[in-house]
């Protein structure tokens, strides 16, 4: 329903074509009352608001009668409003974020999460196979190099996947670094990976190798990170959750818009402004998510995973694009 495209009265004439989404929206700001008349192509008359599911979810009830419906109301719209109802030629990368700030949709996030799961899951399995082997051979080798470097480890009773170093700290720091670097190495690559799969792009396995070039600056960034969420963690924690999420997008940016350290935090903070609620559910769901596909015999824990990965690179657009153009997207691509 998101990408179908709807017509409503308002003052005596006919209005739109709007998408689902803004449908709501003006549903929800009271432009569209419970009486408000709207259509769509394939209805056979023009329908009050309150009748379609979906549409006067949290919308103000109405407060004055309906005005006059438009001239001859049943009669549909042309073919070219209807082409025009959704852009098809806006900028994947937009210059400037959207004012007002979007405001997050849980639901098509993870829904549409899901529908890219379902539609390639063989794809980002496979994808995500080779990422994981890589960790583990990369992990694999710098413990083999433990003994002939000289580093020297004890059994660490409270973490035993991680043993204690008592000799060797230069040489143990030097690994530690190569493995920090490789892992956002990767961790960049799978951005492209998915920034591609829900953009229309092609999306290939060499995708994972393909953005070498911005690693020292993610690195710059990442210590700026975590230098900002401890300091916000040391006032009363809930400063620090805020500031995480507020940045945490800023691996992303890297990838997509190729900025600086700094630019690219800064960006990540004005992206999910207005929306750190949002975001904290869409954590908590997806933590949610991951236990379900635990519990469901392990099995169900790489298709849960997949969904919550593809849900926030989504979202992340979701802010850039607003939800008329996310849901064009999902229709032209045809990946969702």
């Amino acid at each position: 329903m998101s990408s179908e495209n709807w017509f409503y009265a308002a003052d005596g004439t006919q209005q739109g074509p709007v998408g689902f989404y803004q449908l709501r929206t003006l549903a929800q700001e009271g432009t569209i009352k419970p009486d408000t008349l709207i259509w769509r192509e394939g209805m056979e008359n023009w329908v009050k608001a309150e009748t379609v599911d979906g549409v006067l979810d949290e919308a103000p009830a109405s407060d004055a009668s309906p005005g006059p419906i438009p001239s001859n109301p049943y009669a549909a719209p042309s073919a070219t409003q209807i082409t025009a109802a959704v852009e098809t030629d806006f900028e994947l990368i937009p210059k400037n974020l959207p004012e007002p700030p979007v405001k997050l949709d849980l639901g098509f996030c993870l829904s549409q999460g899901w529908k890219l799961m379902k539609a390639n899951f063989v794809s980002l399995f496979l994808f995500g196979l080779v990422y994981l082997i890589i960790l583990i051979l990369v992990s694999a080798l710098f413990q083999a190099l433990y003994e002939p470097l000289g580093i020297e480890t004890v059994p660490d009773p409270n973490n035993p996947f991680t043993p204690t170093v008592i000799s060797g700290f230069g040489q143990a720091f030097l690994l530690e670094f190569l493995s920090t670097l490789i892992e956002i190495f990767l961790g960049l690559g799978s951005a492209r990976y998915l920034l591609n799969l829900i953009s229309g792009e092609d999306f290939e396995l060499s995708d994972l190798f393909s953005q070498g070039d911005k690693v020292f600056k993610t690195l710059l960034a990442t210590i700026l990170y975590f230098i900002a969420v401890s300091i916000g963690l040391i006032f009363l924690v809930v400063p620090g959750i805020i500031v995480a999420i507020r940045l945490g997008h800023y691996q992303t940016v890297i990838v997509e818009r190729n900025l600086g350290p700094v630019e690219a935090l800064r960006f990540s903070w004005q992206l999910t402004r207005h929306n750190v609620g949002a975001l904290l559910v869409l954590g908590l769901a997806a933590i949610g998510i991951g236990l379900v596909g635990a519990l469901a015999l392990v099995v169900g824990l790489i298709p849960a995973l997949i969904v919550v990965y593809c849900a926030f690179t989504i979202a992340y657009k979701f802010l850039q694009l607003g939800p008329e153009k996310m849901a064009a997207l999902a229709e032209r691509t045809g990946r969702a």
